[in-house]
């Protein structure tokens, strides 16, 4: 958040926010935020970058503090995509409803989920959205994934009018060619992987090829070139690199280059967020 200490200071206070850095988390770090929510039972909402929640509930599970009394009402996991695991994690840790929401700086809040509910409902008050052919700008059908193309009803300051702001979703229902629901938010375009063939794959739609691995935390697959990957592995001891080469293959093709790296942590950007997918292909 680009404010000086003073200016975050207050407007915490004036939202009743305890601010919780999650940039660079290390065990120190997460052992502090857990000690937080145990001990001030004032502490009710937690409103997070999703990664940042996965490395927490990892934490909680890998100390054996699952059944810590945290005393949460709500979580609302925001910015990047939340696995359906770590959402499934989330809630049997915490035993409070754990929401999913869309927003952007330029538009605020665009969608949200609801309590045991993972369909995303659009503010159709606020904003008409499209969700628009990759390279036409055409609806697709619902069940297919597209470009987010957003009209703000209440930006007078900066209209914003049919703008894409550069995020892939599936459309869940369209009425008269306005999303009004998303099934899923399936991260950035420019994120987006290519198989060897062109195909576009998004980074939803890898994560969960690799649901199988229980061996890897985190993970991170770089496409450096048309048929060229690399595959960074955080603090995986077993053996599992052909497993990953034999995956990686079936994902994008099998002439595939591909190569495997260890590392001890894969950092988040300078925003605190992380990404599972990079491509540095020139487009």
């Amino acid at each position: 958040m680009l404010l000086s200490s003073m200016t975050l200071k207050k407007e915490c206070l004036m939202k009743n926010m305890v601010p919780l850095s999650i940039v660079d988390l290390t065990d120190e770090k997460m052992e502090h935020i857990v000690q937080t929510l145990v001990s001030d039972k004032k502490l009710q909402i937690v409103l997070s970058y999703s990664s940042g929640l996965e490395r927490i509930a990892e934490y909680i599970i890998r100390k054996g503090y699952q059944d810590y009394d945290f005393g949460l009402k709500l979580i609302i996991a925001d910015s990047d995509n939340l696995k359906t695991e770590t959402w499934d994690t989330l809630e049997k840790i915490f035993k409070c409803p754990v929401l999913n929401r869309y927003a952007s700086i330029e538009n605020a809040i665009i969608a949200i989920t609801k309590p045991n509910d993972r369909t995303f409902y659009i503010d159709t008050t606020q904003f008409y959205v499209e969700v628009l052919k990759m390279n036409e700008d055409v609806s697709v059908e619902e069940g297919e994934m597209g470009r987010v193309v957003v009209t703000d009803f209440n930006n007078r300051a900066m209209p914003f009018i049919r703008y894409s702001n550069g995020d892939l979703a599936v459309a869940k229902k369209i009425v008269d060619g306005q999303c009004v629901e998303f099934s899923t938010l399936e991260g950035r375009a420019i994120s987006a992987l290519r198989k060897t063939d062109g195909t576009l794959l998004s980074e939803t739609n890898i994560m969960g090829h690799f649901k199988q691995f229980v061996e890897i935390n985190r993970y991170q697959i770089i496409q450096k070139g048309v048929k060229d990957y690399t595959m960074r592995l955080e603090g995986v001891t077993a053996d599992v690199d052909e497993k990953c080469v034999a995956e990686i293959k079936e994902i994008f093709g099998n002439d595939a280059n591909v190569v495997i790296e260890h590392c001890d942590i894969i950092k988040c950007g300078k925003n605190g967020k992380f990404k599972v997918t990079v491509s540095e292909l020139q487009n």
